[in-house]
């Protein structure tokens, strides 16, 4: 596959024979020319979601989706990384979508593969479990919650991936910074990473009285943060998935290297 992608746009990528894909050290890879963000999943699992600069990135074995958005960036610009409710987003895969910097997937999973642009709402609906996966480390993580004004995740809880809530120095969590937002409540938590950790998931359960209607995550302060949405709201100081600009970029599916046949052993004389 030979191709110029235009900036902003996304070309998915179905594997269809990711279920026989069993050897890690064989790889295809992908190849690009100018810069784009190459996103791989399986499943609600990200396997890699990184930039790539003229150069090439191997495809992980058993990836059944592999998303390219030309002039895309991990590391989004113009935001937080994250998403809201109406986020526009791309579906990859029938329980994971791309977002601004990071992944969002549900345990609801659909009937078939859903290859499109859609909203984040639309994609958390009915879900039980929600996941979002930054692409890089963040300290500051705001969960979004509407309903009948929660102050709290209870009983339900917050669970990290790659990193834990912040602690006081007797060892407790630290409470988040709550703002409210009409019948939404944001959660804005201290978080600390895990050394050597390059991505961080969190994964929130939905309650009977609530449901997640957004996750956004940065390096700035939890009360920077708050003060942040206080004012702009969550949909105004989240990143935009779309909001690329640049030339675009090539893309060349490069074939997993053959094997050498073995030669045939001689006969002991």
């Amino acid at each position: 596959m030979v191709g110029t992608i235009r900036s902003g746009d996304l070309l998915v990528l179905q594997c269809p024979d990711s279920a026989i894909d069993v050897d890690p050290e064989r790889r295809p890879s992908l190849a690009v020319t100018g810069r784009a963000r190459v996103t791989a999943i399986l499943g609600r699992t990200v396997l890699f979601d990184d930039d790539v600069i003229d150069g090439s990135a191997p495809i992980p074995f058993g990836a059944t989706h592999i998303g390219i958005q030309a002039d895309g960036d991990a590391d989004p610009t113009g935001g937080l990384a994250g998403w809201h409710d109406r986020s526009r987003v791309a579906r990859i895969g029938s329980q994971s979508a791309i977002a601004a910097g990071c992944v969002l997937s549900v345990d609801a999973a659909g009937g078939g593969s859903v290859l499109q642009w859609d909203s984040a709402g639309s994609v958390v609906h009915h879900a039980r479990e929600v996941t979002t996966r930054f692409s890089r480390p963040v300290t500051t993580v705001a969960v979004a919650l509407t309903g009948t004004a929660p102050t709290s995740l209870a009983p339900t809880q917050l669970n990290l991936v790659g990193a834990r809530v912040a602690t006081d120095r007797s060892g407790a969590e630290r409470l988040p910074v709550a703002v409210t937002l009409g019948d939404t409540s944001v959660l804005v938590y201290s978080v600390v990473p895990d050394e050597g950790a390059t991505s961080i998931s969190v994964v929130v359960s939905a309650g009977a009285d609530w449901v997640v209607s957004g996750v956004v995550g940065t390096t700035d302060s939890p009360q920077d943060v708050a003060r942040l949405i206080a004012r702009q709201r969550l949909a105004g100081v989240t990143a935009k998935l779309l909001a690329q600009a640049g030339s675009g970029c090539q893309a060349q599916w490069q074939p997993a290297p053959k094997t050498r046949p073995r030669r045939p052993r001689k006969a002991p004389r």
